[in-house]
């Protein structure tokens, strides 16, 4: 156990087959640090998965410990990304990570079993295509809340 940047400096270079990270990286100020670490340790071809709340989930905003909000194209500005039509600046960063896929998950908690039956079907139609993901991330987020984002990146 320890600090999350102690811990991956002890790591080899490109000595990690995968790394899952689920409902942390929004705890964290500075994305681009603790990111190029995973550059350094994930093996070439090795998996980056991240599962974060999406900015429109409103409990995100409720946990005072929550420091980074995470929309669509977020992993954009840190990886090639060819699956969105909107294209992004990497603000000189190389990327060393492609990303390979992007799923809005939407949920709602018991006792909300309605609304939960209601978000799987929005969820359903929102990942159909990658068009389907910009139209709901550009025009419908603020009515409907996507609970959180799933991200898959490979390293090239």
């Amino acid at each position: 156990m320890g600090d999350v940047h102690e811990v991956l400096k002890m790591l080899p270079d490109s000595s990690v087959d995968s790394i899952h990270s689920s409902h942390f990286m929004e705890h964290l100020h500075d994305i681009e640090v603790i990111f190029k670490e995973l550059e350094r340790v994930i093996k070439p071809a090795g998996e980056l998965r991240i599962i974060v709340p999406h900015f429109s989930n409103s409990y995100f905003y409720s946990d005072p410990t929550h420091k980074t909000p995470f929309g669509l194209y977020t992993f954009c500005y840190l990886a090639e990304c060819d699956l969105f039509s909107r294209r992004v600046p990497t603000y000189g960063h190389t990327p060393v990570f492609k990303l390979e896929r992007v799923d809005l998950l939407f949920k709602s908690p018991p006792p909300f079993y309605v609304r939960y039956g209601f978000k799987r079907v929005v969820q359903w139609l929102v990942n159909l295509c990658a068009y389907n993901q910009e139209f709901y991330e550009d025009m419908l987020a603020g009515l409907i809340s996507c609970y959180e984002i799933d991200f898959l990146l490979v390293k090239k």
